[in-house]
């Protein structure tokens, strides 16, 4: 690998490094906060669940206290019974001394908590006495309110809960009633009204950020206390509670509600009341997305730093470095003739890099013509000693065939001899005498020497010098 491709292959493994450590830390950060949001919700909760509770049961309790008070069972029949609507609730006076009792009974259970708004009693005969006194009748006939109704069916001792808006203000109530008994016979309903006007802006203090809603459903699945519908300057109106509270068991979830990611609890307690807390979850990871929004931005400036400084770095040093790869990379392929890059286009320490390779390619170039030289001389040597081989082979070849003739010129003379010896007459001692000087002269001619004719015609040897 080229040194441009190993600091590109640096880079991507920095570059991997540092998005994978902040995509990590930004991932666990994600997980940590969606994990206090989801602890964060359910702990308010609990809180909005165990305050509302406070807040009704003792109501409850002031109920259950009161219709056991003997004011109540004293004052059946001796209260002021005027029920046509919009005419002033006139009081006698001075009133019966049951129904003083009576009215001092329910100012001083009325005064003694500021989460109740109203208390009384209204007895089967239509009388009626509450606190803070009504000054006109706003319904024709209390005795058809819910509270009343639902308290005379059920059982004797048992509380009965509703919820509705109040007639002196039109606002939120849930009110607490209870049937008064007399010789097992029910003879009216004792009755508080609990402010959820109050209750809602106490608990708003208690809800998870400034995007946090807290709603309270009875066991009918109708909200008591939802957001933003009892501020003290706006008229109550019905809240449409999300189908996924009414349909979720107790406890945490991180769900998608009305489009919006949302963290929200679910609590129910003994009396059926369920409280609901949630929290918009854009909001709680809105730090976590900074966070990220942040590192990513972070790392894209160090990859612009690193691409200046690597371009840089790859303008003065990797490219004249990649070119003086590739002239050296020419030269170890047996290339040593190939160009070289001139020094103008280098500067410090990679142009003295770059002069040292020139030296080197020059002794190179010397040291390859010395070789050559001595490659040609020895090539020549060569030549000349396998032409002297074969001209050794050759006339060892030839002293061979020489050899051979003279064995067999010698045999032919020997056996010219023995023939001529044991001729019989002249015919046969002629013609082995004539073979014999055929064998005996190409035997001499063989060895160098020739046979002449004297005289007489006898042949002699003559003596030949081999090179003729």
């Amino acid at each position: 690998m080229s040194i441009l491709g190993r600091m590109l292959f640096l880079l991507c493994l920095f570059l991997l490094a540092s998005m994978s450590i902040v995509g990590g830390f930004a991932y666990f950060n994600y997980r940590e906060n969606c994990r206090l949001g989801e602890l964060g919700v359910q702990r308010a909760t609990l809180g909005v669940a165990n305050y509302a509770q406070l807040f009704l049961h003792t109501a409850e309790n002031s109920v259950r206290q009161l219709a056991r008070s003997p004011e109540i069972i004293n004052a059946v029949g001796s209260l002021p019974k005027n029920m046509t609507r919009g005419t002033p609730l006139v009081y006698m006076e001075p009133l019966p001394r049951e129904a003083a009792a009576l009215r001092t009974l329910l100012d001083t259970t009325l005064y003694g908590s500021h989460r109740i708004q109203q208390a009384g009693f209204l007895d089967i005969y239509g009388g009626f006495m509450a606190s803070p006194a009504l000054r006109v009748v706003l319904v024709n006939d209390p005795r058809t309110r819910p509270w009343f109704t639902r308290a005379m069916d059920a059982p004797a001792g048992s509380v009965v809960r509703s919820s509705y808006l109040s007639a002196p203000g039109n606002e939120p109530v849930c009110t607490f009633s209870q049937a008064i008994y007399k010789d097992e016979k029910p003879v009216g309903v004792v009755y508080m009204e609990v402010s959820l006007r109050i209750l809602s802006q106490s608990l708003a203090v208690l809800s998870p950020g400034s995007s946090g809603k807290i709603y309270v459903l009875d066991n009918t699945g109708m909200a008591l206390i939802a957001p933003d519908s009892y501020d003290a300057s706006a008229r109550h109106v019905p809240v449409a509670v999300p189908r996924e509270f009414l349909e979720a068991g107790d406890g945490r979830y991180y769900t998608t509600v009305g489009g919006v990611p949302t963290f929200w609890a679910v609590h129910t307690d003994k009396l059926g009341f369920r409280y609901i807390v949630t929290l918009d979850a854009e909001e709680l990871l809105h730090d976590s997305n900074m966070l990220l929004l942040r590192s990513c931005m972070g790392a894209g400036l160090v990859l612009l730093i690193i691409l200046v400084v690597g371009y840089a770095i790859a303008g003065s040093a990797v490219m004249p470095l990649a070119r003086l790869e590739t002239a050296a990379n020419a030269i170890a392929d047996g290339r040593p003739d190939a160009a070289f890059p001139e020094p103008s286009e280098f500067a410090g320490e990679i142009r003295a890099l770059r002069n040292a390779i020139v030296r080197m390619l020059v002794s190179l170039r010397s040291a390859a013509a010395a070789a050559q030289r001595t490659t040609q001389r020895a090539t020549a040597n060569e030549r000349y000693a396998l032409a002297a081989l074969r001209d050794a082979v050759q006339r060892q070849r030839d002293s061979q065939n020489k050899l051979e003739a003279m064995r067999l010129a010698a045999r032919d003379l020997s056996a010219a001899m023995e023939g001529l010896a044991a001729a019989k007459n002249e015919e046969e001692r002629a013609e082995y005498l004539r073979k014999g000087l055929k064998a005996s002269e190409l035997f001499m001619l063989l060895t160098g020497n020739r046979m002449r004719k004297n005289a007489g015609g006898a042949s002699a040897p003559v003596k030949t010098d081999p090179k003729s």
